[in-house]
């Protein structure tokens, strides 16, 4: 049962770390944009 238990965490966690990577590309992708208008402004 721990063992089950620990990979479900596992699992959890590693969902987490790709929505976290996720919200980092589209945060880098929104700075860029804020630089382009900056740029144009």
């Amino acid at each position: 049962v721990t063992e089950a238990l620990c990979k479900e965490q596992q699992d959890k966690i590693q969902a987490l770390c790709d929505e976290r990577d996720d919200l980092k590309k589209k945060l880098e992708a929104c700075m860029k944009e804020l630089d382009n208008f900056k740029v144009t402004a």
